[in-house]
């Protein structure tokens, strides 16, 4: 059986072509990709009792001729959602200097090299993380690099009472409060039928969903007053169900529902961007993802250029930001086909069994 689905926005990459492709034979899991010099297609074909078939095209961008999906820099596309470090020449950029950002999850990863890019332009920062010490390098380099001035918090953001106070001690020390980066997360792989699932995984909607929400009922009032901007680090997960990850995939569906309904009850008060990242080259990503989870075939977003797209996408006032983009196109085969999509990652859990014992 032969599947062939196609579509494509007024707008798209040029010179570049990602093909995935993923098979089985004998029960083994083949992955293969490669990028040559037309458009952006992405490839899926599992071999199984018959052959499936399915082909995108999806997005050309005429005037982007040198984006580069090797180093994993991110790219715009007018109407597909997708945003980047292409600015729109007719939107002026927010400057950060003097804007002061509080980080959660800061003191690795994402979070860290996030503290990096807010104080290359010369933002304050509030850092916060579990891990005082860590926090306590990354503020040093954040100075080093030209932040106006670093404070170091060391919090829980599972615990509503740590989530108050690390709220009241950036605006005792700064005295206002303009972005609020709602990045702390953890992800932990197994599967449900596993005896200790529930115990070991329970913490995750506590940090993911529930400490999101914390911080952002306490910082509401102070952001609301300058009308600043909520930054949310979600997961292609909220979307594209990973087996081995259930009780994650559940928390970043719950998080980004909430702050999709927060976006509509604070109306032009506040603004939020919503962030939905694919996999990411951070510590966090290797020890679970790629050793646990066997996830090893699914390319790595660096996390520097992560970084710096989070900070641009917010300059430019954007709702939505996914990174790297070629993940929309993944989106779109959830969409339009989703019981192949579903057998892809019914090879993914029978390949990680397989790894594991």
């Amino acid at each position: 059986m032969n599947l062939d689905s196609s579509s494509s926005s007024s707008s798209c990459i040029k010179n570049h072509q990602v093909l995935w492709r993923f098979s089985i034979v004998d029960t083994d899991l083949n992955v293969d990709s490669s990028i040559s010099t037309t458009q952006l297609n992405i490839e899926i074909v599992v071999a199984k009792t018959e052959d499936y078939y399915l082909r995108f095209l999806i997005k050309n961008i005429d005037d982007i001729s040198d984006y580069n999906e090797t180093n994993a820099e991110p790219f715009t596309c007018d109407g597909c959602g997708g945003v980047s470090d292409v600015y729109n020449e007719s939107v002026s950029p927010e400057k950060l200097a003097g804007k002061v950002v509080l980080i959660t999850g800061a003191s690795s990863g994402i979070g860290e090299h996030l503290a990096y890019e807010y104080a290359k332009h010369g933002a304050s920062l509030a850092l916060v993380a579990r891990r005082e010490d860590l926090l306590a390098a990354v503020a040093m380099k954040a100075k080093e690099l030209g932040a106006l001035e670093v404070i170091v918090i060391k919090a829980d953001v599972s615990k509503l009472q740590d989530c108050k106070r690390l709220v009241d001690e950036t605006i005792n020390h700064f005295r206002k409060l303009n972005y609020l980066i709602n990045n702390a997360g953890i992800v932990k792989i197994g599967l449900f039928e596993d005896k200790r699932f529930i115990v070991d995984h329970a913490s995750i909607m506590d940090v993911n969903f529930w400490g999101s929400i914390y911080a952002t009922h306490f910082a509401l009032p102070y952001l609301t007053k300058h009308k600043g901007r909520i930054i949310v680090i979600g997961s292609t997960g909220g979307w594209f169900n990973m087996p081995g990850m259930s009780v994650y995939n559940a928390s970043k569906v719950a998080q980004q529902s909430f702050f999709e309904t927060l976006r509509i009850e604070l109306a032009s008060n506040i603004r939020i961007t919503m962030v939905t990242l694919g996999m990411v080259a951070t510590p966090l990503a290797k020890d679970e993802l790629l050793d646990k989870g066997k996830l090893w075939w699914i390319p790595r977003y660096s996390v520097e250029g992560c970084a710096k797209a989070i900070v641009n996408s917010g300059r430019r006032g954007d709702e939505y930001l996914t990174a790297p983009t070629w993940m929309q196109s993944v989106f779109l085969g959830v969409m339009l086909l989703p019981e192949i999509m579903n057998t892809v990652k019914q090879v993914i859990l029978i390949t990680s069994r397989k790894s594991s014992s």
